[in-house]
């Protein structure tokens, strides 16, 4: 990790690493490239909203694939 400083003087960290070639088994990374999966990472930017985004989007992931799994 390398700390730099923007054009404006602003300081910023610069991160790198080497590309894994194994991953643990039940992780979103070994189910995408194993299994053929997706992962999914809900993010919400409205901090001040009273629902839980989260929620909502598992519910709506578990309806849409409810036939497949079944």
């Amino acid at each position: 990790m390398i700390e730099k400083d923007d054009p404006r003087g602003l300081p910023y960290l610069w991160l790198w690493g080497e590309m894994k070639k194994t991953f643990p088994e039940g992780t979103d990374t070994w189910a995408v490239k194993h299994k053929n999966g997706i992962s999914i990472t809900p993010i919400g930017l409205n901090l001040h909203e009273k629902t839980d985004q989260s929620l909502n989007l598992s519910y709506f992931i578990q309806e849409q694939v409810k036939d497949i799994l079944t």
